[in-house]
């Protein structure tokens, strides 16, 4: 009789588990028809710009990735679509109705705020895209002079995978010292610490000025408005861009770099308005100061050895290292800083011929290179930390880093209504260079 139980209890368990497994293999089935019709209907957007409108509201420029059946499977098509709202969550919906499907935004790689929203005011727009879980906090952020609409615009036209063309260009860079580096969440970070500031890397592309913002038939921006704005652009670019030379790239890298204007400056916000732009100098010393920037290109204008004028000498970057330290002294609060840096010279063949002839010794050229950089990197170091003064805004975020290391110290030194944090700040600069 217990056999027999047995068996009937076997049976009974074998017929359950083949009910469920049916009813997991048909749920997955539906599942997966459906996402594959769902992946059909959809846009995906890939770049986002984001500009003021004149009645206070914003204007989101997505680029999208629009699937669209093929022979065999699905092809994916470019589109730029633009809408408008009084937020930016108003904005977002409209996609959803303007294209008939539903819109993605988590893919998106890219957030570009033009020169209107700076001035309005972003840190709203910026918290709101990563609290409600629209965006990744590791998306890149970018400024630009213009408007972000024609910045996606320009972007679009580098080639038909447009996102997969930014993506390696901007790679590129990514922890470099061409240019500095950001992403929502550090912005983000920087802006609601106790600094209250941030900064974003300024891209521009070269050529078209056409202004894109046309929302439900009506375009963004008048003649007379689109005059004003290129004549403003070209005031900027003499002041801020023309002034500074940029280096000479290798013959592979030309390509890519035949669309691009600017590369090294930045964006300056506190409390998430524009409070001003870095210079040339003043960027390069904001990224030696980025931990992440640990490659790249360093040029000595000019270098002499002797009585020999030699101009520029070019080095690669090869590692960096720095290290932050702060304290206070007499009560002022000081920082630290101590980078180390490891320099191939690329124009050392121009020196053989003197060392071939006694003037100098290899070990005594080196050294006067290594001496030259040192000043170089401790004089671009000073200027970002003057920029800070000149702005008036703590966009190296080191007063949050002495409320975090410092903090009974520091809490006595701002209990005091006459300390100027920026202006009170001292500083050391100690470089090591090694060059080869």
């Amino acid at each position: 009789m217990k056999k027999i139980k047995n068996q009937k209890r076997k049976k009974v368990l074998i017929i359950k588990l083949v009910a469920v497994a049916i009813a997991i293999i048909t749920a997955v089935g539906i599942s997966v028809y459906s996402n594959t019709v769902e992946v059909n209907q959809r846009s995906i957007v890939t770049m986002m710009g984001i500009d003021a409108s004149e009645d206070g509201g914003v204007i989101v420029s997505a680029h999208m990735l629009v699937a669209t059946p093929g022979i065999m499977e699905n092809e994916f098509r470019q589109d730029l679509s633009v809408t408008s709202g009084r937020n930016i969550f108003e904005a977002l919906s409209k996609f959803n109705v303007a294209k008939g499907r539903k819109v993605e935004f988590s893919q998106c790689g890219l957030i570009v705020f033009g020169s209107s929203i700076a001035e309005q005011g972003l840190l709203s727009i910026a918290k709101g895209l990563l609290s409600a879980n629209i965006l990744s906090g590791g998306v890149l952020v970018l400024s630009t002079q213009g408007d972000a609409c024609d910045f996606l615009k320009e972007a679009a036209e580098l080639g038909e995978a447009t996102s997969e063309n930014i993506s390696k260009f901007l790679t590129r860079f990514q922890n470099t010292l061409e240019m500095p580096m950001a992403v929502l969440l550090s912005y983000l970070n920087s802006e609601l610490s106790e600094s209250g500031a941030g900064f974003m890397p300024i891209v521009e592309f070269k050529g078209n000025e056409e202004n894109c913002h046309e929302i439900d038939g009506k375009d963004g921006e008048d003649e007379e408005d689109k005059e004003e704005h290129e004549l403003q652009e070209d005031e900027h670019d003499e002041d801020e861009h023309d002034e500074h030379a940029e280096e000479p790239q290798d013959e592979e890298d030309e390509d890519a770099h035949t669309d691009i204007r600017s590369l090294n400056t930045a964006t300056i916000f506190k409390g998430g308005k524009r409070a001003g732009f870095l210079n040339a100098q003043e960027t390069l010393g904001l990224t030696l100061l980025q931990n992440e920037s640990r490659r790249g290109r360093m040029a000595i204008d000019g270098f002499s050895l002797g009585e020999q004028d030699f101009g520029p000498v070019f080095s690669e970057v090869r590692s960096k290292s720095v290290r932050t330290h702060t304290k206070f002294t007499g009560g002022k609060p000081k920082v630290i800083f101590n980078l180390s840096l490891r320099l191939d010279v690329q124009t050392v063949h121009e020196f053989a011929y003197l060392i071939d002839m006694g003037d100098v010794g290899q070990a005594d050229m080196y050294k006067a290179i290594e001496q030259a950089y040192i000043a170089k990197i401790k004089d671009d170091i000073v200027a970002v930390l003057e920029a800070q003064l000149r702005l008036d805004a703590d966009f190296l975020n080191l007063k949050s880093r002495f409320y975090r290391l410092n903090n009974t110290d520091m809490r006595v030194y701002m209990a005091d209504d006459d300390n100027t944090f920026l202006e009170d700040l001292e500083y050391e600069i100690n470089v090591r260079v090694r060059a080869r």
